[in-house]
């Protein structure tokens, strides 16, 4: 008898530790679970952030920053917009001296010839600060070339890069590319190659593979090739780069259901276009200096009253914020 009772006592105790073992470790575990999510929201507020909730995997962060004035226009560059079919371009580009007159002029082009057509273009890009000048020359491939590489025509393109003083700071000739974006200092350029002209109604020979002909390339402006990205899938649509020359956003071809971002020290992210919060990521607006895309919509605000807000996404920590203008 007192046999059964000791033993009774030895496995009453064993159960009273192991319940109070699991009861400190269950507290142990809502301490550190609470001690992380403190740490995450310290760190967001460190930031200048704050974490409002996570929609699956990402999360979703408003940002409070300091409202800046707006970048002023190039006082020494003029130009003059015209309308076509596929929107309005620039027609005439003038370069002004200090005093206002007319130094330099460039006005587009556009001149058929047996087999071809040469174009002349300019782009404006940071309050036309930098002028991109893209002399096009496109000849039509025979239809054996067209058949074997999916190309209609040949395009060589000679491209100068100016600054708003006119004068020249960077380029190539010769380039079966089109300028798509410059640095804000002008020292590199992005160029983009888009799907061949018949990707979508002609049969093409079973050596190559149209989806994946689409190329993105980064220059400086000396010519050098810094950076080379072939289409990982259906072709590239809307390539971007960033003011610091140092990213770029593309996404695919026909449905935006994915965002490509690549950094040229070799980082790359993959974006499964999802839409928060009224923002379609497939919608990029353009990407920052720190390899951020940007987002930009009109949200109503009571009746009638429209206002913008702009969003920015991190591919490195899957978050979409919210930037406050104070």
């Amino acid at each position: 008898m007192k046999k059964t009772v000791f033993l009774l006592l030895v496995v009453l105790f064993c159960f009273a530790g192991l319940y109070a073992m699991s009861g400190k470790q269950g507290a142990a575990a809502d301490a550190a679970g609470k001690q992380a999510k403190q740490g995450e929201q310290a760190k967001d507020q460190a930031g200048g952030e704050r974490l409002v909730r996570r929609e699956g995997e990402i999360r979703v962060a408003e940002r409070r920053v300091k409202k800046q004035p707006e970048a002023e226009k190039s006082k020494r560059v003029r130009g003059k917009q015209s309308q076509m079919s596929a929107g309005m371009f620039l027609s005439e580009v003038e370069f002004l001296d200090e005093q206002g007159a007319v130094k330099k002029v460039f006005r587009e082009k556009h001149e058929e010839f047996d087999g071809g057509y040469k174009t002349l273009r300019m782009e404006e890009f940071y309050n036309s600060r930098i002028i991109v000048v893209s002399n096009k020359t496109e000849t039509k491939n025979d239809s054996q070339t067209a058949y074997e590489t999916g190309w209609e025509y040949k395009i060589e393109n000679d491209v100068e890069i100016y600054n708003e003083e006119g004068k020249v700071i960077g380029g190539k000739k010769g380039l079966d590319c089109l300028v798509e974006g410059v640095s804000e200092d002008g020292a590199r350029f992005l160029c983009f190659r888009g799907n061949p002209d018949s990707v979508d109604d002609v049969v093409r020979s079973s050596e190559i593979d149209l989806g994946k002909m689409a190329k993105i390339l980064v220059f400086t402006k000396d010519g050098k090739l810094l950076f080379s990205k072939d289409s990982p899938g259906r072709g590239f649509h809307l390539p971007k780069l960033s003011p610091n020359g140092e990213w770029v956003v593309a996404r695919n071809y026909d449905w935006a259901d994915e965002v490509y971002v690549y950094g040229l020290n070799g980082e790359e992210f993959v974006i499964r276009s999802a839409d928060i919060d009224g923002i379609f990521l497939g919608n990029y607006r353009g990407i920052n200096n720190k390899g951020e895309l940007e987002y930009a919509r009109m949200f109503e605000e009571g009746q009638g009253n429209w206002v913008e807000r702009r969003f920015l996404y991190s591919p490195a920590t899957k978050t979409l914020t919210r930037i406050i203008e104070e």
